[in-house]
């Protein structure tokens, strides 16, 4: 593929929390920030965004709390000061007692209302699950809904299940590692074009070409990377080739799917080509032995991917449909609107149920859901943002599982 066609979705930059007050530091960030990007424009790669990350907070002391919000507010203000959109805060739940989940809960959502720029990562799976700190995000995403009547502010709070750090796709993105950078690449319409030039009906072969079409390009990525990394001292963890939408450039990955022969998203047929396109990616991660990391899989996040949200409105597929395809499928329950309504059980039981699949098939997922108030099923969305589209409301069960099963510190699944 022509270099000229390369996008990178996003550089996902972990700055130093506690120095964001040494005028010295935000600096060598600056600069940093202005290398990577020289460094990437200069070899004609396109980068649409670049954002901030810390590293994970694991407990946080209230004696402490005004010391956060003001260095939050002055990471928010240096983020606008050198142009980059967004940001994100995260929490580590998964060891937490009750009372520190409950606290940090409290936190995420002060951080979400104060900060519009801001992302929350709730992180409450990793070997096992906090079904306390489940049921709380739960309550967290239903007291965020309020924030706005089209239930917008819920797109920048992500449920982690399973995620290794510096993923680069935010809301479900942390790091474990100051000074250092990951990068998701934006990978679904070069395999596209791949796929329209090199299709004939031969799977096996086409896989091959795809493999080929691709590599040339994310070898590049990954070289300039390591570059960036050696010369100026950084840490570069490596990039996610996901296969992610993009509306606002009419970018869907339920294309990809159509152009290999299904009538539609959500039609039987629909998890066995996702995980063709998986075994793809995960080939070419092999064969250019770039440095990976994050998700490096299919991403249906509907109200990101127009196709996607037409096959919703046709109702081809469920709640249940979404979390299926998440045994194969990248991303998990990701940008789905619900009825204002939804019963905050039956969210924290379909978090149990994408944290399952992620324990028991070690694969990284996420939750990240959008409850609408005054909205009821098949009504239509009004979001309005330029990344994002609009779609019917589906259908909620108003079922769980029983509360006592929340009240667990801890949930063991045998692997």
């Amino acid at each position: 593929m022509n270099n000229n066609n390369i996008v990178i979705r996003s550089i996902t930059y972990t700055i130093n929390l506690s120095r964001i007050r040494d005028k010295e530091y935000l600096s060598y960030v600056e600069n940093n920030i202005n290398l990577i990007r020289k460094k990437f424009e200069d070899n004609k790669v396109r980068i649409r965004t670049i954002r901030f990350n810390i590293i994970a907070l694991d407990t946080l002391d209230p004696l402490a709390e005004d010391i956060l919000f003001e260095n939050i507010e002055k990471l928010s203000k240096f983020s606008n000061y050198l142009g980059l959109r967004w940001f994100n805060i995260s929490f580590n739940l998964i060891k937490q007692q009750k009372s520190q989940v409950d606290y940090l809960c409290k936190i995420s959502f002060q951080i979400l209302e104060k900060f519009e720029n801001s992302f929350i990562n709730l992180m409450v799976a990793q070997e096992h699950i906090n079904n306390y700190a489940v049921m709380k995000s739960a309550e967290l995403i239903k007291q965020v809904s309020y924030l706005k009547v089209n239930g917008i502010d819920n797109f920048r709070l992500g449920v982690s299940l399973n995620i290794e750090p510096n993923t680069p796709f935010f809301p479900f993105s942390y790091s474990n590692k100051n000074d250092s950078f990951s990068i998701a690449i934006e990978s679904t319409q070069s395999m596209l074009a791949s796929i329209k030039h090199n299709f004939d009906d031969d799977y096996a072969e086409l896989k091959k070409n795809i493999i080929d079409d691709l590599s040339n390009d994310l070898v590049l990525i990954d070289n300039l990377s390591r570059n960036l990394a050696s010369k100026y001292d950084l840490a570069y963890h490596g990039q996610d080739i996901s296969l992610s939408p993009y509306p606002d450039e009419n970018i869907s990955v339920i294309e990809i799917l159509n152009h290999l022969g299904i009538d539609d998203f959500g039609s039987n047929g629909t998890q066995f080509l996702t995980s063709y396109l998986t075994s793809i990616l995960k080939d070419i991660i092999v064969k250019t032995k770039i440095k990976a990391i994050g998700f490096n899989g299919v991403m249906y996040s509907l109200l990101e991917d127009k196709l996607m949200c037409q096959a919703h409105n046709k109702k081809n597929f469920s709640i249940d449909s979404i979390i299926l395809y998440s045994t194969v499928c990248g991303c998990g329950l990701d940008m789905v609107p619900l009825p204002g309504d939804v019963l905050k059980e039956e969210i924290a039981s379909m978090i149990l149920d994408v944290a399952t699949t992620s324990i028991k098939l070690n694969k990284p997922l996420g939750v990240r859901v959008l409850p609408i108030q005054g909205k009821k099923e098949d009504e239509m969305t009004e979001l309005k943002l330029d990344f994002l589209t609009n779609t019917q409301i589906p259908k909620v069960k108003y079922i769980h599982v029983n509360n006592d099963l929340f009240n667990i510190d801890e949930f063991f699944i045998k692997i």
